[in-house]
């Protein structure tokens, strides 16, 4: 595991997830478990404004299991060892995983149709701007083949590319 400079009991507790998790799997097809530490500073940067605001400093874990269906969680206060043990057999030994059987070929195939507030459509170099419609296509073929741009910006939590192409998607339905 890669040295972190962890909260003390995030990072005694982090040793011992695997052996939590092996035993989770013995009883679901899918078992995690999340540790999370907020300290309670909180800095936010807006165009021209930037704002400090101390919050109350917030740790917990979060057990979850999946059986091909549904996602149970248990929560746990803070990285007590015993504690989060106690709640993943819990959640492994309440619910029964017995019961999914995983279909012979996989349901999700990826396709999508969501809607477009505002787009544009770029023809022979000309940058047409559109509302409305619906992007149709296949969202892994579409991520294999997507054109990130250079310029990035910060978009709520999200810091990363302004704008995505995507080359292979159809669009259906915009108006002019």
């Amino acid at each position: 595991m890669t040295d972190l400079k962890l909260p003390s009991a995030m990072a005694e507790l982090r040793p011992t997830l695997i052996g939590i998790i092996a035993e989770g799997y013995e009883q679901a097809p899918y078992f995690s478990v999340l540790l999370s530490s907020k300290q309670g500073l909180q800095i936010r940067v807006d165009n021209r404004e930037e704002r400090v605001t101390e919050r109350t400093p917030t740790a917990g874990t979060v057990v979850s299991a999946f059986d091909g269906l549904t996602v149970y969680e248990r929560a746990v206060t803070g990285f007590d060892h015993n504690e989060v043990r106690q709640a993943a057999r819990e959640l492994a030994h309440s619910v029964s995983f017995a019961t999914y059987t995983p279909p012979d070929e996989p349901q999700r195939s990826g396709d999508l149709a969501t809607e477009i507030r505002l787009g544009y459509l770029v023809e022979n170099g000309i940058r047409k701007p559109f509302r409305g419609g619906r992007l149709i296509g296949n969202f892994l073929d579409a991520l294999a083949d997507v054109r990130w741009s250079a310029e990035t910006g910060f978009f709520g939590n999200y810091l990363g590319p302004s704008t995505a192409c995507f080359n292979d998607l159809e669009i259906a339905g915009q108006d002019e």
